[in-house]
């Protein structure tokens, strides 16, 4: 531009160094999952509060990428380590009877959601792992795992087992051991 006037160029996100630490504002809205997305360098959570889907850059922005109606909590956050969606565990009235769950699948470089409802009444997820084209959710009330298969957008209730009975809280953390050979 010409001389005097501030330069609008900004630093490329894959440039900006990562911060020892963020502070999150209030409207973050107690986000209980976060996950990093190596590709574009940002952060991504969820919230309890608002249940919307949260990118926070490597210059401490954060911006709401996804926001659901009302009633939604979004709690269990991984990216898929083939495909690079942000996989999100939401739940809508959580904690009741009329509790339903989803997973959201979520491409940062569109934006893009794609929702896809879990089997279970209630059902109340809470983490998950992506295994290829399947991803396995926890379920915190009920003593059964989940399983989305992402091509046909289905779910199904995969296993059920009285050692995943909930006591005062069920099934929270879901992980894979490297080998593949156990959940």
């Amino acid at each position: 531009g010409d001389q005097g006037e501030p330069s609008t160029t900004t630093t490329p996100p894959d440039l900006v160094e990562l911060q020892a630490h963020y502070d999150l504002p209030d409207e973050a809205g107690y986000p209980e999952g976060v996950t990093f997305h190596a590709a574009t360098r940002a952060f991504y959570m969820g919230s309890l509060e608002h249940g919307s889907i949260q990118r926070l850059t490597p210059d401490g922005t954060l911006t709401r990428t996804f926001e659901p109606e009302a009633g939604w909590t979004s709690l269990g956050l991984k990216t898929h380590p083939d495909t690079g969606d942000v996989l999100v565990c939401a739940v809508r009235d959580p904690s009741t009877p009329e509790a339903i769950s989803e997973l959201w699948v979520h491409t940062p470089s569109t934006d893009a959601t794609v929702r896809i409802p879990l089997k279970g009444n209630p059902a109340n997820c809470n983490d998950l792992v992506a295994v290829g084209n399947d991803v396995y959710l926890s379920d915190r009330e009920a003593a059964q795992i989940h399983r989305v298969n992402l091509s046909a957008e289905t779910s199904e209730i995969w296993r059920t087992d009285p050692e995943l009975t909930p006591g005062i809280i069920g099934n929270n953390g879901l992980e894979l051991t490297q080998d593949g050979s156990a959940l």
